[in-house]
């Protein structure tokens, strides 16, 4: 289908989310956020997707209900609703993106001390070489809550994917790619850790499933936390400014109960 064909679709469409998807199908013809980002910068400014999708959503309930005979303040109240829809679902897709893009930048660092503290004790347990029993715990924190971080965004945004895009990845091609690659790092390296027994008195194996198991109230604070940033940020855009506030201090509070009670990983050595 040409972009042509694509955007006659947008504008006949009644259904914010058809026009979201529509639009996120086309965008994902690069492969890359980055590269969609570089792509658009310079029309950015002028036609964001937030504003162009709400308009051509908004003028084709104009023309729908106008065929229909429909009141013109009951139509300005649909246009309304379908363009504060569609503001949130783009909202919620870019932002999706640029955390995840802004996660891979130091994930890249961490992956790099994952598998050099991996080949480090790789050539320890071959060697035989005594390894603290602190490190060796240390370095199970740190898998443990890495890997539980990863697992999680994936899961927050395959979630998200499902409730709100009928099942269409809303994470572009590369991004989903590097998060995939970063969880097959963490886990290689738990495999070695899993190595360890009779190595260090105080090891204890990392359970790759119950540790998946145990992610799912962190997925689901995840995927509120992103929902709700979305509304809010829909609702600053179309003036409904306390609405807004009531989201995000409501998401401070549980920021803070959150960070009280966190465990910080800090790699071994």
């Amino acid at each position: 289908m040409t972009l042509a064909e694509r955007v006659a679709k947008i504008e006949i469409s009644l259904t914010p989310k058809q026009a979201v998807l529509l639009w996120l199908t086309e965008a994902q013809q690069v492969a890359g956020f980055r590269d969609w980002i570089a792509k658009n910068a310079e029309t950015l400014c002028d036609a964001h997707p937030r504003a162009v999708i709400a308009t051509k959503v908004a003028n084709a309930v104009w023309d729908a209900l106008c065929r229909k005979g429909v009141s013109l303040e009951a139509i300005k109240r649909a246009q309304l609703q379908a363009r504060k829809q569609t503001d949130f679902l783009v909202t919620l897709a870019l932002n999706v993106n640029q955390g995840r893009l802004a996660e891979s930048e130091k994930d890249y660092l961490i992956m790099l001390s994952v598998s050099g503290q991996r080949l480090s004790m790789m050539e320890r347990v071959v060697e035989h070489v005594s390894i603290d029993s602190e490190e060796w715990d240390a370095w199970r924190t740190m898998l443990i809550a890495t890997l539980e971080r990863l697992w999680g965004q994936q899961a927050a945004i395959a979630a998200i994917s499902t409730e709100y895009y009928d099942d269409h990845q809303v994470l572009f091609a590369n991004e989903a790619a590097e998060l995939n690659n970063c969880i097959e790092v963490v886990k290689c390296s738990v495999r070695v850790y899993n190595t360890g027994k009779g190595v260090v008195p105080s090891w204890k194996a990392i359970d790759l499933a119950a540790l998946r198991r145990s992610i799912e109230p962190q997925v689901r604070a995840a995927v509120r936390e992103l929902v709700d940033r979305a509304k809010a940020e829909m609702l600053l855009a179309f003036g409904e400014v306390e609405a807004a506030r009531r989201i995000a201090q409501a998401h401070l509070v549980a920021y803070a109960d959150r960070q009280s009670s966190a465990r910080v990983p800090h790699p071994p050595g």
